[in-house]
């Protein structure tokens, strides 16, 4: 009975909406409230708005709020970034080193001193990586005067060139456009926040102490714990495992390719090797535009030093060794669903450049890939709460 007048009273009131009266009568002359009762009537009522009103206007406020919303966060997060990156930095550090202190405690080692250990052997190698890279971007310092007046003696010769080539030396006026002195003032500035952020770094040793901590708590938990009683957790343990194996593949490629630096600096008595094998493995973690940017600045000395051509020479091998191993190596260890489109790097590296600052450009890739991770993790979720 319920669903014959649900019928009659939807028939009704489409009637009613291309011909009702003034007095609410509908085109067969009786009046609504004569064919059903009034409980009747709200409900199909309800009914019919609610299934209306997903494709009108409240679909365009959701997109709405919800923009605001992310508005709002990425401003949140931009004014508490300065803290909010070292507890970000210490998080994927965390996540990196577990799998020293589970494997230690596997073997037996109680649980504070596996976390000990893999702290000091953090530490020892931290210490030792600063000790030669301090020392080197100390002395590349007090070198960048003298590199800037050699730039600007190679851009005196070159603009010589072009007018003997018949450019028009109107066109060369603009001699500050050619400037090389904010290059070098944002060089040297950059030096000295490196030289700056190794006291930093204690503060994010000493969180990513306290994570892993957590850390060898949590994950011998999961491994007796099943799926459905703990799915967040699951699912955290399965974003770890992906951002390890993309962390471990690429330490493992740049490890080679700073090596193969190494070498062919050595050979070339290039300066300033430390700070050049540093930067190459940190930067090589960055997709496709990681080699580049190393590259810049190695070219760039060996040219002030050694002159055009040997700078193309270390050109031409540094970048053979790249590509080798970018694009020919690591595909094959890289899993699929860590190939990462270059457009979505370079948005990635803007976007969270601006939110986060330099930290951000670090963390870029591995919060695209946590991110993509979740969204086929709740897509389904999602889609059921947008059908509703």
């Amino acid at each position: 009975m319920a669903e014959q007048v649900h019928g009659l009273i939807t028939t009704q009131i489409e009637k009613g909406s291309r011909g009702a009266g003034p007095q609410g009568r509908t085109e067969g002359g009786g009046p609504l409230a004569d064919v059903v009762p009034l409980a009747y009537r709200v409900e199909v009522t309800t009914d019919i708005v609610d299934r209306r009103a997903p494709g009108t206007l409240p679909w365009l406020l959701r997109v709405l709020l919800a923009v605001s919303a992310l508005v709002i966060i990425v401003a949140g997060v931009r004014v508490v970034a300065p803290v909010l990156s070292s507890f970000l930095v210490a998080l994927l550090l965390a996540q990196v080193l577990i799998p020293i202190t589970l494997a230690l405690m596997r073997r037996g080692v109680p649980r504070a001193i596996a976390v000990t250990m893999t702290m000091l052997l953090v530490i020892g190698g931290g210490a030792a990586v600063a000790y030669f890279l301090g020392g080197s971007l100390a002395e590349l310092s007090k070198r960048l005067p003298d590199y800037g007046r050699q730039l600007i003696v190679l851009r005196d010769d070159a603009m010589a060139r072009l007018v003997t080539l018949g450019v028009d030396p109107a066109m060369l006026q603009r001699e500050d456009a050619f400037d090389p002195k904010p290059f070098l003032g944002g060089a040297a500035a950059a030096v000295g926040k490196l030289l700056a952020e190794v006291g930093h770094s204690f503060f994010v040793l000493l969180i990513t102490t306290l994570f892993l901590v957590e850390f060898a708590v949590l994950f011998p938990t999961l491994e007796t714990t099943s799926t459905t009683a703990s799915a967040s957790l699951h699912r955290f343990a399965a974003l770890t495992n992906d951002i390890q194996k993309y962390i471990g593949i690429n330490a493992l490629v740049n490890l080679l390719s700073a090596t193969a630096l190494l070498i062919v600096m050595s050979v070339m008595h290039i300066p300033f090797i430390a700070t050049w094998v540093v930067l190459a493995f940190l930067l090589g973690f960055i997709p496709t535009l990681g080699g580049i940017l190393a590259l810049i600045p190695m070219a760039a000395i060996t040219l002030l030093e050694q002159g055009a051509q040997r700078a193309l020479i270390f050109t031409a091998i540094y970048g053979g060794v790249s590509f080798l191993l970018g694009e020919v190596v690591k595909p094959k260890f890289m899993q699929r669903g860590f190939e990462i489109p270059i457009i979505a790097v370079f948005f990635a590296l803007v976007f969270w450049n601006f939110v986060l600052g330099p930290v951000g450009v670090v963390l870029a890739v591995p919060f695209t890939i946590a991110m993509r991770r979740l969204y086929h993790e709740f897509s389904a979720d999602v889609a059921a709460i947008g059908r509703r």
